[in-house]
């Protein structure tokens, strides 16, 4: 009974801190536009949303270069104020604290156990990279919420799938694969993920016909919610455009070997000119083949300073600490310099401990093990193509907290001395 109450009194606390934690980040960026990059799109094409109902940078020329699901979630709040991005970001900050309960809910599907769970949540909670992203008009917010929905339920079809239990498998199947159409709306470099998960779990888990069927179900769900909008870009641009434009560019840079990372925004700036986004995106995968050609053996060279560029980071620039070391040494300025230090620690230590909490499940081989591996070779493929925003790596960094957990829990003198009386 003890036991029970302290549960109860410490998720609800571990989310009150991590909404604390998002409340402040809203705070800190109240009254900041989107003025620039990817956030810049995606206010323009909400607001042409809102004012004129048409999916568009610039009024009356219709694009693709960015998936939908984000400027239409921004419409929703354009249409209902007048100053809408502090309401933008404060929606962000209690999405992304259900977005603790998320993790909290897959680390109990896969321990079973309060301990692990609750600290799984407490990682994602505290975690300032993931808190600050809410102040800021990107998808990641977003696309974490629609992730942590659908991996919940991908864990729990292949549980109803291993127990034969077809209809509840198909149920979490279409389930899942609603929310991974959703997330690929919202990030289109998901779009290969359903079946890769689905040949995944098919691999380590028992066939049953219930799995496939509800496997088939995910994926099946999964591309006719993003049927309709590819419909409208074939109707618009009279080519096939799944979700959106911008593949060409990044493997245009995929493509390239000379460091530091290509310029890609000023090369988008000469191919630019007299084309459309479409045709921008084809001639871009033309040059990307021809540097291809000629550059295969760099590339492959390049591939581990690229997976190590991609994986070790501090993440200190979503926190405003984005100047070389160099530059905030030359100015006194040590606290940026112990911030980012602690930050390259913190999430080399989450690293660490995820991809151990995740070697000691080979005991127990669970479904979220097989979908956290899935995602660590899905994204580990950006070495391939644009390697180049970190931020791409959070879905999996997500999991690994789950993971995280499990070795900081067995590492605590209670679980040794809870072992320890067990075997008397």
């Amino acid at each position: 009974m003890a036991e029970s109450y302290k549960v109860r009194f410490l998720l609800p606390a571990v989310l009150l801190a991590g909404l604390s934690l998002r409340a402040h980040f809203v705070w800190s960026s109240r009254g900041s536009p989107p003025a620039a990059g990817d956030a810049a799109d995606y206010a323009s094409i909400a607001e042409n949303i809102a004012r004129r109902g048409e999916f568009s940078l610039e009024a009356g020329v219709p694009t693709a270069r960015r998936p939908p699901a984000y400027p239409a979630f921004l419409a929703i709040f354009l249409r209902a104020a007048p100053s809408p991005w502090n309401g933008v970001r404060f929606v962000q900050a209690v999405l992304d604290t259900a977005a603790c309960l998320l993790v909290f809910l897959l680390a109990w599907l896969h321990y079973r156990r309060r301990e692990e769970a609750l600290l799984a949540a407490a990682l994602y909670a505290l975690h300032p990279v993931f808190a600050a992203y809410v102040g800021v008009i990107l998808t990641e917010t977003l696309f974490l919420t629609l992730w942590g929905g659908a991996v919940c339920c991908l864990v729990l079809l292949a549980r109803h799938g291993a127990e034969g239990r077809a209809g509840a498998a198909r149920c979490w199947g279409a389930s899942a694969g609603f929310m991974l159409g959703i997330a690929i709306l919202c990030r289109a470099n998901l779009i290969l993920f359903p079946p890769a998960v689905a040949f995944f779990l098919a691999l380590f888990h028992r066939r049953s016909r219930a799995l496939l069927a509800g496997l088939a179900v995910m994926v099946l769900c999964s591309y006719l919610v993003i049927l309709p909008w590819s419909a409208r870009n074939r109707a618009v641009f009279g080519r096939r455009i799944p979700v959106a434009t911008g593949g060409g560019i990044a493997f245009w840079v995929g493509a390239q070997t000379a460091r530091p990372y290509p310029d890609h925004v000023a090369m988008i700036g000469r191919v630019s000119p007299g084309r459309t986004d479409s045709q921008i995106d084809e001639e871009f995968y033309r040059l990307a083949k021809e540097d291809i050609r000629t550059s295969w053996p760099g590339v492959l060279a390049d591939l581990p300073r690229r997976f190590l560029h991609f994986w070790l980071t501090s993440h200190s620039s979503i926190l405003g600490i984005d100047e070389p070391l160099s530059a905030y040494r030359a100015r006194g300025e040590w606290g940026a310099v112990l911030a980012r230090g602690l930050l390259w620690v913190l999430h080399l230590l989450l690293l660490a401990a995820g991809a151990s909490g995740l070697w000691l499940a080979r005991e127990e081989w669970s479904p979220l093990a097989t979908i956290t591996l899935a995602a660590f070779l899905y994204y580990f493929l950006h070495v391939l193509n644009d390697y180049g925003p970190n931020r791409y790596h959070l879905p999996t960094l997500m999991l690994l907290l789950v993971f995280a957990a499990g070795p900081m829990v067995r590492g605590s003198p209670r679980w040794g001395a809870a072992r320890r009386v067990s075997r008397r």
